[in-house]
């Protein structure tokens, strides 16, 4: 998907230079003659500077993203009461913390398996952060089953533990079926019987249905996704305390975004 969109961007990015002759015409009233010797000269002089199309599509890319980066924020502060502290989303590490890790995944995206065990060990870290759980099953079924396991374990005290569970189990990327999922409860200590009445409750469906709602009033399209803020978020937060990633990062990454929300 990243090189389509920064094919489009260079595509455009070349429409652009090889337009700028015929903006001139209107100025300029060129002839025919000097048009194409313009636009000859636009030619040669790309082919002969091809690092100048990377330079113009970086350029871009980097104006779409602070425009990106400006929406989202304008967007979490807007939401910031579901994002931060929507009752019915698991929460994990200091439940006073005064900073707020969200994370947005699903159990089958491979980006996200990758990104387990960056988030335990900024986790492990980070004693005093709260971290938000946004079950956000985008991968068919099997993810929403997961999902919606993940969600009814809470009833049994045991979210975190199915949560690592199910990443730890490596059935990512079309693996998980339904079958694993409760093998997977069992394995992990809960009650399967239980955990299944637990997945009807109108709560946990409620929790899945308000999650889509606020990723695409987020603008989030993908998994992972992290939203890092300050507990208290409000209208009035400073946008440099406002942390949005939309895909994936290291641990440095994460750990800065926490310490700019401090």
């Amino acid at each position: 998907m990243k090189l389509f969109r920064s094919l489009f961007v260079l595509i455009a990015a070349m429409g652009l230079m090889f337009g700028l002759s015929s903006c001139s015409n209107n100025n300029a009233s060129l002839s025919d003659a000097q048009k194409a010797q313009v636009d000859q000269q636009i030619h040669d002089y790309l082919l002969a500077n091809p690092d100048i199309l990377n330079q113009m599509v970086q350029k871009l890319q980097a104006q779409q993203m602070q425009q990106q980066q400006a929406q989202a924020r304008g967007a979490i502060k807007q939401n910031a009461a579901q994002i931060v502290n929507d009752p019915n989303s698991p929460v994990a590490g200091d439940a006073n913390g005064t900073v707020t890790v969200v994370e947005f995944f699903d159990y089958q995206c491979v980006h996200c398996a990758h990104m387990y065990p960056i988030v335990k060990q900024v986790m492990a870290a980070n004693p005093n952060v709260r971290f938000v759980f946004k079950e956000f099953p985008i991968f068919g079924g099997p993810s929403q089953y997961a999902a919606t396991a993940a969600l009814a374990a809470v009833k049994q005290g045991k979210y975190l533990q199915m949560h690592n569970a199910l990443f730890d189990s490596g059935d990512i990327e079309g693996k998980m079926t339904n079958a694993k999922v409760d093998a997977i409860a069992r394995k992990a200590g809960l009650n399967v019987m239980e955990l299944k009445r637990a997945m009807k409750a109108d709560a946990v469906g409620n929790e899945l249905k308000s999650t889509f709602m606020l990723a695409q009033q987020l603008g989030i399209q993908g998994t992972p996704a992290f939203i890092i803020v300050p507990t208290n978020l409000g209208a009035t937060t400073p946008d440099a305390q406002i942390g949005f990633i939309p895909g994936g990062t290291d641990v440095n990454g994460l750990q800065q975004a926490i310490n700019a929300a401090k």
